[in-house]
């Protein structure tokens, strides 16, 4: 697809210098005519029917002309491929004072009654950088990110240390029983309304959506509010967890520019490998004991 982008954008702008070009020679027809019939009007110690037969063999010449000009403007701007574009995304990304955001030496989780999830990991994500955890389904992984909100009833042997004062944004996997409509789930999370909906029109949701109930969506409905919702709040540090599930390959590339362009401060759950490529982050692998 991206070859093929590239081939019509260069087709395209081949079509649009001549066309441009064209153009110019149509408004060229034009002025002569426009000439031709001032000196007819001006000149009035000329011979007024030399001058009225030659302003209207001119006339009739451009116009015959321009009509052709007009005709191939028209087909080459039917030629012209429309090329969909990204839209970009903002993020309201907040620097800390902070360089590092989070450490972790040699962690490992068990819920109780349950053995380790992982074998003890060590990772710093710096201000700025991007960490990707990686790992089998039941690994730990969300584990991992409930661990740090401090959202679970679990046993951590080793350490999880944040910077202090930190405003965090989570987005999580689906909730599939959130009843608000859009209006009532800004109000909850204290959004601004219009901004919400502007990106969820960026993101490709229908605005005939825009009033039914969060759990009426389809999944990538569901999927582009929360991740809205991500967008929007000031954070010094995002936790996403599969961001890019039931996302479409146009909405994957959203978020990818985004994340290049801002640089926010991030520990994201993915298994994407282009993903984390485009991203350059770091990988952190969790591993069954």
């Amino acid at each position: 697809k991206a070859i093929e982008d590239r081939s019509n954008l260069a087709q395209n702008e081949k079509l649009k210098r001549s066309i441009s070009q064209l153009k110019t020679s149509a408004t060229q027809k034009k002025n002569w005519a426009r000439s031709a019939e001032r000196e007819k009007e001006n000149n009035s110690h000329a011979d007024k029917g030399f001058i009225t037969a030659k302003a209207a063999r001119v006339m009739k010449r451009s116009t015959t002309m321009q009509k052709r000009i007009e005709s191939q403007i028209k087909d080459k701007e039917g030629l012209l491929t429309n090329i969909e574009t990204i839209t970009p995304l903002s993020i309201n990304f907040q620097t800390s004072h902070h360089q590092d955001i989070l450490n972790v030496e040699k962690l490992t989780l068990a819920y109780p009654g349950y053995d380790s999830l992982f074998k003890p990991i060590s990772f710093n994500l710096k201000q700025g950088q991007q960490v990707v955890l990686k790992g089998d389904n039941g690994s730990g992984k969300s584990s991992l990110i409930r661990a740090i909100l401090k959202q679970d009833d679990i046993k951590i042997k080793g350490n999880i240390s944040l910077a202090s004062n930190l405003k965090i944004s989570y987005l999580q996997q689906l909730e599939d029983n959130n009843t608000d409509n859009l209006k009532q789930f800004a109000e909850h999370h204290h959004l601004e309304y219009n901004e919400l909906l502007n990106i969820l029109h960026k993101l490709g949701v229908e605005r005939n959506t825009f009033t039914n109930r969060i759990c009426d969506l389809s999944a990538g409905q569901k999927k582009k509010v929360f991740l809205a919702k991500s967008l929007l709040e000031p954070a010094n540090l995002y936790l996403w967890d599969e961001p890019l599930n039931y996302l479409d390959t146009f909405n994957q590339d959203q978020i990818i520019e985004l994340i290049k362009t801002y640089r926010p401060t991030m520990l994201i759950i993915e298994h994407d490998s282009r993903f984390i490529d485009e991203i350059d982050a770091e990988v952190v692998e969790l591993q069954k004991p």
